[in-house]
């Protein structure tokens, strides 16, 4: 008897929340009335890119390998994000939110993509390849309004074997 009056107290509980959160619409994330569009601004800015080892002309994607992304203008503290390990693709995406970054950084002139490490014992020497070492610019990118963000395209980067 008491476990199907907890039971129902619970039922109660979320048809009382699930009512109250009826027809909220937090700006971006939730649809508003039917047929009504607004336009979705990015809140999270995107680096995505490729690592490959390179040996002579063949290119493997690492998996596990990780690349950063490092802002640094005179008269700003620099600073570093690391992305997640790369996919058994190569593909790693490293995310900054928008509101701290695009405020105070001019991210296609004070920020640059850099390899940061591979797995790979036997192919774990970086290379220039598309400004890996010496940084590549974020240039290029593109809004994806249904994910809230803003992903700039660098590389693919290389390392090769010792």
């Amino acid at each position: 008897m008491a476990l199907h009056i907890s039971i129902l107290t619970v039922l109660a509980l979320f048809v009382v929340c699930a009512t109250a959160l009826e027809g909220e619409t937090r700006e971006g994330w939730f649809p508003g009335p039917a047929g009504e569009t607004k336009p979705v601004s990015p809140t999270i800015i995107g680096v995505r890119g490729a690592i490959y080892c390179q040996k002579g002309a063949k290119l493997t994607p690492i998996q596990g390998a990780c690349a950063k992304v490092t802002c640094a203008a005179k008269g700003k503290k620099p600073f570093t994000i690391i992305s997640a390990p790369t996919d058994k693709k190569g593909m790693f995406m490293a995310t900054l939110s928008l509101y701290e970054v695009e405020k105070t950084w001019d991210l296609k002139k004070d920020c640059k993509a850099y390899l940061h490490s591979s797995p790979l014992k036997t192919c774990h020497v970086a290379t220039n390849v598309n400004k890996g070492l010496s940084g590549a610019p974020l240039k290029t990118y593109k809004s994806f309004a249904g994910q809230h963000m803003k992903v700039f395209y660098v590389g693919p980067f290389t390392f090769r074997p010792t």
